[in-house]
């Protein structure tokens, strides 16, 4: 009875000390280089920029009469003029700038 009473004692040490283990480091991820098909973002030249600035007026104007004081607020942001960033329409009520 004795050596069974110990057994058991022991059974459980292992098992505890199997689960207070930690388990082996999993793999790292590995990093995509610039051989890897990840697409980077396209980087716009100054004239491109400007370009996509004139071609965005139309939708910027509509965005400003459509949404007055979201446009207000995100000019406010901006920290300026608005007629130099390409202004988009996330959602109903939520405007996007992207400025240089």
């Amino acid at each position: 009875m004795k050596g069974l009473l110990i057994l058991g004692v022991a059974l459980v040490a292992v098992v505890a000390w199997a689960m207070r283990s930690p388990s082996p480091p999993a793999p790292a991820a590995p990093v995509a280089g610039p051989e890897s098909g990840a697409a980077q973002p396209v980087r716009l030249t100054p004239e491109q920029f400007a370009a996509e600035v004139r071609r965005n007026a139309p939708l910027r104007e509509q965005l400003a009469k459509q949404y007055p004081n979201v446009y207000r607020d995100l000019a406010v942001q901006a920290k300026g003029d608005l007629g130099k960033c390409v202004v988009t329409k996330v959602l109903d009520g939520v405007l996007k700038a992207v400025c240089r």
